[in-house]
C-alpha cells in the first residue's frame, strides 16, 4: 500500500484502510514468529479465524506488544488509528479530516509528529478566485455545496487535505517501524533493506498536498 492510494481515499477510507494495512502487517509478524514453533497449519488457521484468539485488530497488536515485536510508541499509534477507524466507519455522517476531533487524533500520532518535524514541502494557501483556467466548468454544472465544490476542485489540479497527507505519510513511517521492530537482530540486515526499498520507492514520490478551504495552510512534497 503506498502513499498516494492511501491519500486518493476517501475521509472516512483511508483510516479504514490503514487500519487495514497495518493489521496485514501485525498478522504477517505473528505468522512468522509462529511458524517458528512449527504448529501445524491447522492450528495456525484457527488462531486467526473469526472466533480465534488472534481474530481481531486489537488482539493482534495487543498480543504483538506483550511479546516484545513492537515498541510501546507504535502500539500507541495502532491504538489511535483503529479508535480511529472504529469512530469512522460506524458513523453515518459525513467524514472530514479537517474536523477538530479527527484533527486532534491524527496530530497526536508519534508517527505524524515525527513526519511533521521531518517534512520539508511547501505550504500554499488556496483561492480559487485567483486561477484563471476554466478547469471547473463541469464542477460548477454538478451542484455540490460550497464545501464539496472547493475540494473537487482542489483534488482536480492534483491537491488533497494537508493532514490527510500526513497522516498517510504517518501511516508508512509507522509500517516502517512495525517492520523493523519485528525483526530481531539476526535478520536485522534484511529489515534494513525492507526499510530501504519501501522509502526508495515510496517516501521519494513527487506530490502536491493542500488543505482544500480559502485560507489554510496546504503543503506540496518537492
Amino acid at each position: 500500500m503506498s502513499t498516494p492510494n492511501l491519500i486518493n481515499e476517501s475521509d472516512r477510507g483511508i483510516f479504514i484502510v490503514s487500519a487495514a494495512y497495518i493489521e496485514d502487517i501485525l498478522d504477517n509478524i505473528l505468522k512468522r514468529q509462529i511458524q517458528k514453533i512449527g504448529p501445524s497449519k491447522d492450528f495456525v488457521k484457527n488462531l486467526f479465524d473469526l472466533s480465534g484468539p488472534l481474530s481481531s485488530f486489537s488482539s493482534k497488536s495487543a498480543i504483538c506488544y506483550a511479546f516484545g515485536l513492537i515498541s510501546k510508541e507504535s502500539y500507541s499509534d495502532i491504538c489511535i488509528i483503529r479508535k480511529l477507524r472504529n469512530s469512522v466507519a460506524h458513523c453515518y455522517k459525513e467524514v472530514d479530516v479537517c474536523s477538530c476531533e479527527i484533527e486532534s487524533r491524527i496530530l497526536s500520532l508519534k508517527c505524524v509528529k515525527s513526519t511533521i518535524h521531518s517534512f520539508k514541502g511547501k505550504r500554499y494557501s488556496f483561492n480559487r478566485q485567483t486561477d484563471k483556467t476554466n478547469s471547473t466548468d463541469v464542477i460548477d454544472k454538478m451542484g455540490l455545496s460550497d464545501k464539496k465544490h472547493e475540494e473537487y476542485y482542489a483534488r482536480l489540479h492534483g491537491f488533497v487535505k494537508y493532514h490527510k497527507s500526513i497522516f498517510a505519510l504517518g501511516v508508512q513511517r509507522l509500517v516502517f517501524n512495525i517492520e523493523f521492530e519485528s525483526y530481531d537482530t539476526i535478520n536485522g540486515t534484511r529489515a534494513t533493506k525492507i526499510l530501504r526499498k519501501n522509502l526508495q520507492s515510496d517516501m521519494i514520490v513527487t506530490l502536491k498536498l493542500i488543505l482544500c478551504k480559502k485560507g489554510s495552510e496546504a503543503s506540496s512534497l518537492q
